[in-house]
């Protein structure tokens, strides 16, 4: 049968099949860009924080500092490419606020907020990584910490996937959960033999529901794509036959 003979929509139908196949396969095999920012400018949200124990003797100047720390709002100024400009507003129980700026690239992980106890340097990730994935590329120790899970979980009200994270460091066992859709760190545990740190988020408009594209997208796409093709190839088909009964 030459091509044409083969009716203009299904020609149209086996392209459109053909196009959905290479993007869906070019998603799976991870060749989309894989460190890319989830989060977008004007995002925020805010982190409850509490201390539990106590330094012997007391004299660790982050215990100090951060056992009076009552919330933390951290908010996105600006994205451009991998890096994110964050503003983080650290609010005291006293009444009183710190207020810090800072840049961090999700991709590498090089940040200008180590030096600062106001914007934790990992607070937000790349968008949808999966287990097994490094937390960042190149600022050590980030490149030595992978997702260890994946998995879901409820933060205000939302259930969604998260990426767990766990290690250990200098007598610091760290426990976190970052949206796997955006990025942003949703709750974390730093302890210690005598305190323990924890920040939970309570609000937000980060939204870390995002659906799942192009994977889910492309797969129904793909799934109906081929099914019309099977319905008008057959209707082809049957006219064909047909028309042959009657010469």
């Amino acid at each position: 049968m030459s091509s044409k003979t083969i009716p203009s929509v299904l020609l149209l139908v086996i392209s459109f099949t053909v196009v959905t196949m290479l993007l869906f396969g070019q998603t799976c095999l991870g060749l989309l860009p894989a460190r890319t920012a989830g989060v977008q400018t004007g995002d925020w949200w805010k982190l409850r924080i509490e201390m539990f124990g106590s330094t012997t003797p007391e004299t660790n100047p982050y215990y100090d500092y951060m056992t009076n720390a009552d919330w933390l709002t951290i908010s996105v100024l600006n994205v451009s490419e991998n890096n994110v400009t964050l503003l983080g507003v650290l609010h005291f129980k006293n009444q009183t606020e710190t207020m810090t700026e800072a840049w961090l690239d999700v991709a590498t992980g090089q940040s200008s907020s180590f030096t600062s106890y106001d914007i934790p340097p990992c607070v937000v990730l790349a968008a949808k990584l999966e287990e097994g994935d490094a937390m960042y590329t190149e600022r050590f120790p980030f490149d030595y910490w992978y997702i260890s899970k994946t998995f879901m979980k409820t933060y205000v009200e939302k259930t969604f996937q998260v990426n767990y994270v766990h290690f250990s460091l200098s007598g610091y066992t760290v426990v976190a959960y970052f949206a796997k859709d955006s990025g942003i760190i949703c709750e974390a545990q730093i302890s210690t033999e005598t305190y323990t740190l924890h920040a939970l988020v309570i609000e937000g408009t980060a939204d870390p529901i995002i659906p799942e594209f192009p994977t889910n997208v492309l797969l129904a796409s793909l799934i109906v794509t081929l099914l019309l093709s099977v319905v008008v190839w057959k209707a082809f088909r049957n006219k064909s036959a047909n028309k042959t009964i009657l010469l």
